[in-house]
């Protein structure tokens, strides 16, 4: 649980993690310091956008440096990957589906290199209001998925898609999202905010309203709703025409194949959810991952979001092989 003001969540986020916080950047640092300085260089260009477009996050940025003692460009750097040159893989399965009579479930596979998943933690926001947002993070960063106290939740897919030199890095984007309502007010900030790299943010709302919203630099945003929508790593949109082929086949090249696995599923009315997110056919590139030689990542979390209930079940690691921890907020 983190309580208070964005910059009193930081300093206990960046205090409770401070020596591993240190480490993780030293030892990044280390591996490429001349490719380091460049992105810290690209972060010192994005910081007066941060401040201007989302305040509060840049608050609590300033106040995890402070908490772990690290450098505030480098603490940036660790939350803003665009910044760096080097593609780390992040390949993840999604689907959200409309509950009869209810909202919507949103839910992923997300898998990264192998020893990812011991980095990973479910930070709670408390404020003045009561509970704020919960999202799955590593540590020292702002967050890969979440929900707040609005009954709005999001995942998150790559794309090989253009990318720019300014804006803001997909990692502020996603606290963006959680500032908003509803599906139509995300909706609104990702076509308002400048982007540095090519992703599809899948959303769903109290409401039951949901879609896929693909962003690329020079593309602009493309929205696909429905009842269910499915997402892997490649563009399903007109976006298509900015992926850069090569790398996608190169970075996730079971990407259409695990589509074909979420659309099979998808179309029996009795599957849940769970048995989605389990399920290893065509392993180990399967919706529930594990290494191959030709992609090396794994299922490192699972997550399914109730926005109705405001409900979350999560689960480290694969699902195949452990149980769904269930949090209500």
């Amino acid at each position: 649980m983190l309580y208070g003001s964005a910059h009193e969540r930081g300093l206990q986020h960046g205090s409770k993690f401070a020596a591993k916080i240190g480490d993780d950047l030293t030892s990044r640092r280390d591996q490429d310091p001349t490719g380091w300085a460049a992105a810290r260089a690209c972060a010192a260009r994005s910081w007066d956008l941060l401040m201007t477009r989302a305040p509060s996050v840049a608050q609590e940025l300033i106040g995890i440096s402070e908490g772990s003692q690290c450098d505030l460009l480098d603490v940036y750097v660790h939350s803003g990957f665009e910044f760096i040159s080097e593609i780390t893989p992040t390949g993840c399965t999604a689907i959200a589906v409309k509950e009869q009579g209810g909202g919507a479930l949103v839910a992923q596979n997300w898998d990264a290199l192998p020893g990812t998943e011991g980095d990973l933690v479910l930070f709670v926001h408390i404020d003045a209001e009561g509970f704020q947002k919960a999202m799955v993070s590593s540590i020292g960063m702002l967050g890969w998925v979440g929900c707040n106290r609005h009954g709005l939740a999001f995942v998150n897919n790559d794309l090989m898609l253009d990318t720019a030199l300014e804006g803001l890095p997909s990692q502020v984007v996603r606290r963006l999202i959680l500032e908003e309502t509803n599906l139509r007010g995300a909706c609104d900030t990702l076509k308002a905010v400048p982007h540095m790299g090519g992703r599809a943010y899948v959303i769903g709302d109290e409401s039951g309203q949901l879609g896929v919203v693909e962003v690329s630099p020079r593309g602009g945003q493309a929205t696909i709703e429905g009842s269910t929508v499915l997402h892997t790593n490649h563009a399903v949109s007109g976006l298509v025409a900015y992926e850069n082929k090569e790398t996608l086949e190169k970075t996730y090249p079971s990407s259409a194949q695990r589509l074909h696995a979420l659309n099979l599923l998808a179309e029996t009315a009795e599957v849940k959810l769970e048995d989605i997110l389990r399920d290893r056919k065509f392993a180990p590139d399967s919706i529930c991952k594990s290494p191959s030689a030709a992609e090396p990542t794994q299922t490192a979390f699972s997550i399914i979001m109730d926005c109705n209930r405001r409900h979350m079940k999560l689960c480290r690691g694969k699902p195949s092989e452990r149980l769904y921890g269930e949090f209500y907020f």
